[in-house]
């Protein structure tokens, strides 16, 4: 089981062992701070769908939305940039808390995006409302993410094969919403049956995808020497 966990993230992170999560013998697929922000993704896009049930097209959040999605988008680049240039040291927690708050970002990102592609022909409304609204729904999310690190020590072969959904759930919309640009291919799938036959293409295309990377990865290493 771990040497299917460790080729699913092989193509997408270095896998360090220092900055890679260790639980009850189990190592996780991706590093501290990707594990936050796949993590992060999913349970954004999770809380929104429970909130946001309608089949609708929603407005991008509005301008204090936003600045709250960039003050946590932020720390992600400036703690993996200053961390790796030498400037100052960081530890897995703040990889993680980085990484979820980058996370949290991107999920809305999806969300909208996925909504705006898949149900454009149905009512339109605002994502997010204000930010006290938006406020309220961050701290639900805010509080799994510190449940779920809080927990990962206890949690196995649980916790690493909950980054492995969360990493598959994450491509499996990106996949989507490329295929969603596919004009042809969306006019043959039926309005408001279109979203499951995409998922489980989009699940198909994330396979090939890490698939592709991984090979890639390889490619690189042996290139460089790293691998025999």
């Amino acid at each position: 089981m771990q040497g299917f966990i460790d080729l699913v993230g092989y193509g997408l992170c270095h896998q360090m062992p220092s900055r890679t999560f260790m639980s009850c013998g189990f190592s996780y697929p991706v590093c501290a701070r990707d594990t936050g922000m796949y993590l992060a993704i999913c349970v954004t896009l999770l809380i929104l769908a429970c909130l946001y049930r309608k089949k609708a097209t929603y407005r991008f959040p509005p301008a204090p939305v936003v600045i709250v999605m960039v003050l946590l988008f932020l720390p992600f680049p400036i703690d993996g940039i200053t961390s790796y240039m030498g400037f100052r040291e960081t530890t897995n927690l703040i990889r993680y808390v980085t990484g979820y708050g980058c996370g949290t970002t991107l999920g809305i990102l999806l969300f909208w995006a996925l909504h705006a592609s898949f149900f454009a022909a149905h009512e339109e409304t605002r994502l997010s409302g204000d930010v006290r609204s938006c406020l309220k729904w961050l701290l639900i999310a805010a509080a799994v993410g510190a449940g779920l690190y809080l927990a990962y020590p206890f949690l196995g072969l649980v916790g690493a094969l909950l980054c492995v959904v969360a990493i598959l759930s994450t491509f499996t919309v990106v996949v989507c919403l490329i295929l969603a640009c596919v004009g042809p291919l969306m006019a043959r799938i039926p309005e408001g049956r279109r979203l499951a036959p995409f998922m489980a293409m989009g699940l198909l295309g994330t396979f090939v995808l890490l698939f592709l990377l991984t090979f890639l990865k390889l490619f690189v290493l042996r290139a460089a020497g790293h691998v025999t």
